[in-house]
């Protein structure tokens, strides 16, 4: 796992960069909701009085509200051309 949260974020963002060509908006409006996931787990992963079992939970709800604003930003092309692993399901969709 990267190092800190600006590392983080910029990763993020270019691996969906690379996924489905996002334009200079886009950019600008995803960076700052990669870094706010990126502190946000850091300092999950970091805790010291959060039990295993919490940080999962707390970490599985990060991931959801990330990929829920990611994709408010996405078009519905680009959300049909993210990678399985880019794509997280919410526990009450159907399948």
């Amino acid at each position: 796992m990267l190092a800190d949260p600006n590392a983080f974020a910029d990763g993020h963002l270019a691996a969906l960069d690379h996924q489905v060509q996002l334009t200079a908006a886009q950019k600008t409006k995803l960076r700052p909701i990669f870094l706010d996931e990126g502190q946000k787990l850091f300092a999950i992963l970091n805790s010291t009085t959060m039990p295993t079992e919490q940080k999962q939970a707390a970490i599985e709800k990060l991931h959801e509200e990330t990929a829920s604003k990611v994709n408010s930003v996405l078009t519905p092309q680009q959300r049909k051309q993210e990678t399985p692993s880019q794509q997280r399901p919410h526990p009450t969709s159907q399948t």
